[in-house]
Formats: structure tokens, C-alpha cells, sequence
């Protein structure tokens, strides 16, 4: 499977059948040299089954016998933003419940539609959990890798609130799929706005913060009349801003970067317009995807920084009490590397060569005049045959010409 951005001449003519997520990617199958359109959110056909051939599209297109529309999940009615305490919330579907001043609507939720919810809020205590509800009441949907939601631990927030936004005194933030950056940011009184597929946020956040959005293929979620939501909401957003905007990205690690590339270009090119307005931006994502992040944001002039990234609930990247160097996600951004300074001397040091930050046993390579480790878990060595730094636990290999673990060519 091959992603297809340039269409060839017979079939980028039409536009892109739509799914309910919106505007459909070109995918090519090489083996059967097979042209056709799936879901921009997830090739898991489990959450969107839509797949359709470009010949049939072809024809469907031109008889204009279109594809539904995009869905538009309506918001629930936003009275409960400014009445929490006559509001309730099951925890087990996710849902806000409306009380209206009656307390048997909570119970009959429970007796009709979801008569096995066991888990329930009302009140005062909905009152308290509601001001972050990633952390409180919402369950993480982490079962799908293109749209796995995996928060972020304490000590990535912090550094996100201290070392980015307040550092480098942003204000406007927009968060593209950072719900817990965007909570965190919104209790230390910070303006930002938060682009996100899920539909749930919609019982917490008004049309000043949120919006529905794909992130893979620039869609906004409008709803109908309802000009509140969606392109308005945002473009009123990105207009106020009076010096400067940092745009966060927390894309799914499956995710097609190239088609997140295009949309960030896009929102750039298209709404944040002012040329007096210095836009920055910060993506998270694994190290080993450095070489498609560096292609896809050429123009921005992204690069890897050596902070690493810890989450709450990913059974791999999560923040131990002693160490944190199992995961390998990393930030990337366009921001002056030499302004990172100051975090956690437990955890990172100085490079007076580099003038950065780094990771503690990331060591400088006068040979390559940077300190090269990506992996925080590996030493490094360089080998000067292959003129680079590798893993420690390589060799060289006269057979391949390259660095290797010395078990590759057993099998063969």
C-alpha cells in the first residue's frame, strides 16, 4: 500500500469520495496495480470500513452519484458548561447527562439504555472532575493505532507549560490532538484551542476552544447552520493572536505523516496569514520516524530535540520512577534549540559544544561534530569506516559495508 498525493491525469479530475471522516486519501496496491480511496483517519476497516476503487469512483463521479456526507455529530447542548452542578456524567459510556432539575433522568439512563453502567457522577463531584476531563472521566480510546489516545505523564506537561509556552511566551497555543496539553493550558489561564477528532469534547469545551477536526486531511466537523463550531470558531481564534502562535501536534504514531505535513502547511498558509504573527511549531513523535518528520517539515526547518517524551497510560512509554529512557518519542520542533535549558539535571546536561540540551549519556562526537545518539537507552561509537556514530552494540561489517548487529548473517 502506497500513498498516492500526486493522482496521475485519469484520475485527478474528480474530487476525493468522502467517508464519514471526511475527504478520502489515493491509495495504490503495487502488487495489482490497484487504484483506490480509504479513510485519511485509519486503515483499521474496523473503525471506518470505507474502501471504493478509483475506476468506480470515476464513474460514480461523473453521473454525480456522490458518496454520503461527512457525519455531523451535533454538540450536546452547551447549557451544561455553565450548570455543571445540574449536570451528570456516566463513566462508563463517556456521556453527559442533562438532569433539567430532575434527578430520575440520571436513573433512568441507567435503567433504559445502559442498564449495565455501574459508574456514575452527579453533582458537586462532576463540578470538580470537569475541568479536566481527559484525566477524570473520559476513557482513552487505545485500541486502534492510528487513533490511539495516549496522555501525556506530568513531567511532559510541565515541560510543555514551562520550557515552550511560557518560555518562549506564546499567546496563542493550538493544540492539534494534545486534549491534556490543552486542559493544562486552560487552568494556567493560557489562550488555546484545541483541533480534535473526537466528538466527546464537545460536552466540555465551547466553540471559543474546540472544534472536530481530522488531522490528516484538514477537515473541520461544521455543523449545518450551526456557525458557531468548526472554520468560524478557529479562524477567530487565529486572528486575535498578536505576536506569536505555537502549534502542537500529538499525532497517532500510525498516522501518515506526509498527509499531517500538508495539513499543517495548509492551516498555515490559509489562516495564519499575518506575516507579522512568528508561528512555531512542536511535534511528538518516535525518533526512528526522524528521517520522514525532517522530509515532510523540509521547509520548516524541524529538528530533533533530546527531550523525551513520557505518557500516563502506554504500557511502554510510561514515566518511571527511576528512568526515563524507554521511550522513544522525542520532540521535534523549529524552536531554538539553544533556549532549552534548564530541565531536569537528573535526567539532562549540557552540551557547550552543541550549544543544546541533551540527554545525559548522549556524548559529543568530534567526528561528527554533534552528539548523534538517538536511542537514550544505547551508547554509541564511531566507526570510521562508515564515518558515523552507531549503537555500541554494532560492528562493521566488510561483507555488507555498513554497521550491523553481529548476528545478521547467521540465517543466511
Amino acid at each position: 500500500m502506497t500513498l498516492v498525493l500526486d493522482p496521475p491525469d485519469n484520475l485527478g479530475h474528480h474530487s476525493s469520495p468522502v467517508c464519514p471522516h471526511g475527504p478520502t486519501l489515493l491509495f495504490y496496491d503495487k502488487p495489482s496495480s490497484y487504484y483506490y480511496y480509504a479513510c485519511s483517519a485509519s486503515r483499521d476497516h474496523q473503525f471506518c470500513p470505507f474502501k471504493l476503487s478509483a475506476q468506480k469512483w470515476r464513474r460514480l463521479a461523473s453521473s454525480k452519484n456522490l458518496i454520503k456526507n461527512p457525519e455531523r455529530t451535533k454538540p450536546d447542548h452547551q447549557y451544561l458548561l455553565d450548570h455543571p452542578s445540574k449536570c451528570g456524567y456516566c463513566l462508563d459510556c463517556c456521556r453527559v447527562l442533562l438532569t433539567d432539575d430532575d434527578p430520575k433522568v440520571l436513573a433512568k439512563h441507567y435503567a433504559s439504555k445502559h442498564s449495565r453502567c455501574k459508574n456514575r457522577i452527579d453533582g458537586q463531584q462532576f463540578e470538580e472532575l470537569v475541568t479536566r476531563p481527559c484525566l477524570n472521566l473520559l476513557t482513552p480510546q487505545t485500541h486502534n493505532e492510528n487513533l490511539a489516545q495516549y496522555y501525556f505523564s506530568k513531567q511532559t506537561l510541565n515541560f510543555i507549560r514551562d520550557h515552550l509556552v511560557q518560555a518562549f511566551n506564546f499567546d496563542k497555543i493550538l493544540c492539534i490532538g494534545c486534549p491534556t496539553v490543552h486542559e493544562e493550558l486552560l487552568i494556567n489561564d493560557k489562550d488555546s484551542f484545541l483541533l480534535d477528532l473526537d466528538a466527546r469534547y464537545y460536552q466540555f469545551y465551547k466553540a471559543n476552544r474546540f472544534a472536530r477536526f481530522n488531522m490528516f486531511n484538514g477537515h473541520f466537523f461544521d455543523h449545518g447552520d450551526d456557525d458557531e463550531y468548526g472554520k468560524k470558531s478557529f479562524k477567530e481564534f487565529v486572528e486575535t493572536a498578536s505576536h506569536s502562535i505555537l502549534v502542537l501536534i500529538d499525532p497517532p504514531f500510525g498516522g501518515l505523516i506526509e498527509c499531517l505535513a500538508r495539513t499543517v502547511h495548509e492551516i498555515c498558509n490559509k489562516w495564519m496569514t499575518n506575516s507579522e504573527i512568528t508561528v512555531s511549531i512542536a511535534i511528538f513523535f518516535p525518533y526512528f520516524n526522524e528521517h520522514w518528520i525532517r522530509k515532510a517539515f523540509e521547509n520548516d526547518q524541524v529538528r530533533i530535540t533530546d527531550f523525551i517524551v513520557t505518557y500516563e497510560n502506554h504500557s511502554k512509554f510510561k514515566r518511571k520512577s527511576i528512568s526515563i529512557s524507554a521511550s522513544p518519542v522525542r520532540l521535534f520542533t523549529n524552536l531554538n534549540l539553544n533556549d532549552f535549558t534548564a530541565i531536569d539535571p537528573a535526567q539532562y546536561r549540557w552540551c557547550e559544544q552543541c550549544k543544546r540540551t541533551i540527554f545525559r549519556n548522549n556524548n559529543h562526537c568530534n567526528q561528527c561534530g554533534q552528539c548523534p545518539a538517538r536511542d537514550s537507552t544505547k551508547p554509541i561509537q564511531h566507526c570510521s569506516k562508515c564515518e558515523r556514530c552507531v549503537k555500541i552494540t554494532s560492528s562493521h561489517c566488510d561483507r555488507c559495508n555498513t554497521c550491523h548487529l553481529p548476528n545478521k548473517h547467521q540465517s543466511i
